[in-house]
């Protein structure tokens, strides 16, 4: 049943609660902001970074039936197997979506033991299908975390069921591929060709793509999952 909530916010004290929530250790990674794309900005995060979430308009680009293909990427492409990819079937929850795409899907980090955990490894051992996991997501505490921390936010709330105009996807690495997880407009993982150098500077080569594409009319942001500082 499909039930109304509200968005994340998009900056590391909404999502750094909600991971740990979810089983992260935030004392060993957490998720830091992506100031800009310039290698000085880049070289001050922690290293590695294992995944990025981005957060950009939700109209047009991010429209199923009206979003661009932008250059190296590819549906139905790429080694998936292993890979877990969640259907988002509950609106404003694509923040909550993006983060358990990062955790599922970043072999560096080990989550507690948990319901989540548990989840995760089932899909990984029975090779579930996108729509398999969010049913079984259904069956956690997943939609009240959730609504807890939309609600511990510091901006005003929209009134209940209002879709924002910004949408949260993933970017990870698997067996040294890049692929964008998009639970919510997309029909499969989109791949975006083999890791150069790391993830940060694939991710940041692929998102200066969309801004040269969209001839700089676009705003996002950007926040790494990396190793938290001592």
């Amino acid at each position: 049943m499909s039930m109304n909530f509200y968005p994340l916010e998009a900056n590391p004290d909404s999502f750094n609660p909600l991971a740990s929530s979810l089983g992260l250790e935030i004392s060993q990674f957490s998720f830091t902001d992506i100031l800009g794309l310039d290698e000085d900005l880049l070289s001050i995060l922690p290293q590695p970074v294992v995944a990025v979430i981005m957060l950009a308009p939700g109209i047009g680009r991010w429209d199923a039936k009206d979003r661009v293909a932008h250059p190296g990427e590819a549906l139905d492409q790429g080694d998936r197997e292993g890979l877990v990819w969640i259907r988002q079937k509950q609106s404003n929850q694509c923040g909550t979506i993006a983060l358990l795409h990062a955790l599922a899907n970043t072999s560096s980090i080990q989550l507690r033991d948990g319901p989540i955990k548990s989840l995760f490894d089932k899909c990984r051992l029975e090779r579930l299908g996108a729509e398999e996991t969010a049913d079984l997501l259904a069956t956690t505490d997943l939609n009240n975390l959730h609504d807890a921390a939309s609600r511990a936010g510091q901006s005003d709330l929209p009134p209940p069921g209002v879709e924002p105009h910004n949408h949260f996807v993933a970017f990870v690495e698997h067996r040294g591929q890049l692929f964008e997880l998009d639970g919510a407009c997309r029909p499969t993982p989109v791949y975006h060709g083999p890791i150069e150098g790391n993830l940060l500077h694939s991710v940041a080569e692929v998102v200066r793509g969309i801004i040269i594409q969209e001839e700089g009319k676009i705003n996002f942001s950007l926040m790494a999952l990396a190793p938290t500082p001592v």
